[in-house]
């Protein structure tokens, strides 16, 4: 998936949907409905992200910072353009603002996704078999120490969080000195 964003808010939403591990298909700027403004004049709207995720929901999402959503009474405006949006399309539309979106949630999804694109089988089956004979909480710097393979286990570990094998708080700073529990991601 390519997707390019107009906004820093866009970015970080993007990154918090793409880093989720039940997401299927994200595409950006997508679809334009056409649907009667509040006065009864014809309008346009392209959302910013139609989301498809494993379960076959879809969402199509509008972001924009809180303040101006409310400025302009975009929550109305967005309930028109619902209505008009066919279930062919999306089984629900959202607003996404920035008091919806967790900045270190979305640095940590980017950094997911600046991680995983680089394998390293070694380092992630050391962690798996770790995993499988442990059941106590730990820090990431522990499991580096452990490994003696440094920051490759710190890659595997941030893989291990998001695919679920273990658990954190992703609106907290996944560093060294982060614990972490075996487990479904929280």
């Amino acid at each position: 998936m390519i997707v390019d964003c107009e906004s820093r808010l866009e970015d970080r939403t993007r990154s918090i949907l793409l880093a989720r591990q039940d997401l299927h298909d994200l595409r950006e700027q997508f679809p334009c409905i056409a649907y009667a403004g509040q006065n009864g004049d014809r309008r346009q709207h392209t959302f910013d992200f139609l989301a498809t995720f494993r379960s076959g929901r879809r969402f199509a999402i509008a972001v924009k910072p809180k303040a101006l959503a409310d400025r302009q009474h975009f929550s109305s405006e967005l309930a028109l353009v619902a209505a008009a949006t066919p279930r062919r399309v999306a089984d629900e539309v959202m607003l996404i603002t920035d008091t919806d979106i967790d900045n270190t949630e979305a640095r940590n999804a980017a950094r997911y996704l600046h991680i995983v694109r680089t394998p390293d089988a070694e380092a992630d089956h050391w962690l798996a078999c770790r995993i499988e004979t442990t059941s106590e909480a730990c820090r990431i710097g522990d499991l580096i120490s452990a490994s003696g393979m440094g920051g490759r286990t710190f890659r595997a570990v941030f893989k291990a969080i998001y695919a679920g094998y273990l658990s954190v708080d992703r609106r907290q700073p996944i560093t060294a000195d982060t614990i972490v529990r075996i487990g479904a991601v929280q």
